[in-house]
C-alpha cells in the first residue's frame, strides 16, 4: 500500500521532484511495466464520501506471429511489449475479443495469454482533489515486467520510497 499526492497538487509535487517534468498522476499503474484493465469504479456507498476503483493485471501475454518484427529481428516472440487496453482480464489460451485495442506493439496485432495473474490494484479515492489517495497492490506477477517502463519513473519511486521512510 502507497500513499498517492492528492490531484490538486500533483503537478506541483511531481514538477518539484523532477525538476519541472512531469509525469502520469497514476504512475502506480501507467508505469509499472505490467497490463491492466480498464480502472472500473465501484458503486460502494460510506459514510466518509470515498470513491474505491480496482483493476487487474491482464496476465502473460505473447504475440502469436511468426513475422512480426520482434521475432525476426531478435528470434523471440513478444511477451513484454503491448499497446492498448481491454476491459476484463482474458482467459488462458485465449487472444482478447474484436472490441478489444489489445495488441503487440511490434507488428500491432493479435496475441493470445499464455498465463493469467491474479494481482490486482485498488484504489481509495476522496471526493476532495486536496486528500492524499491511497494505492493497494495485492497480488504478485509471475510473469516479465515491459521494457518500456521508465528508468526515469523508477527514480521517483525510488525517491517517493525514501521519503515516505524517513
Amino acid at each position: 500500500m502507497f500513499d498517492l499526492p492528492p490531484k490538486s497538487t500533483i503537478k506541483q509535487f511531481v514538477g518539484q521532484m523532477l525538476g519541472g517534468r512531469q509525469m502520469h498522476h497514476e504512475m502506480d499503474k501507467k508505469e509499472d511495466g505490467h497490463n491492466w484493465t480498464i480502472t472500473k469504479t465501484t458503486n460502494k456507498k460510506n459514510d466518509l464520501d470515498l470513491v474505491f476503483r480496482w483493476s487487474h493485471c491482464l496476465g502473460h501475454l505473447q504475440c502469436k506471429h511468426r513475422d512480426c518484427p520482434q521475432f525476426l529481428h531478435l528470434g523471440s516472440l513478444n511477451k513484454i511489449e503491448w499497446d492498448g487496453f481491454f476491459i476484463s482480464q482474458l482467459l488462458l489460451g485465449v487472444g482478447p475479443p474484436s472490441k478489444s485495442t489489445l495488441a503487440c506493439s511490434y507488428c500491432k496485432r493479435t496475441l493470445v495469454c499464455v498465463n493469467t495473474c491474479d494481482a490486482h490494484i485498488y484504489y481509495v479515492l476522496p471526493r476532495n482533489k486536496d486528500t492524499i489517495r491511497a494505492c493497494i497492490h495485492i497480488g504478485t506477477h509471475a510473469h516479465l515486467v515491459g521494457k518500456r517502463t521508465c528508468k526515469e519513473t523508477f527514480k521517483i519511486v525510488k525517491q517517493l520510497i525514501r521519503v515516505e521512510m524517513m
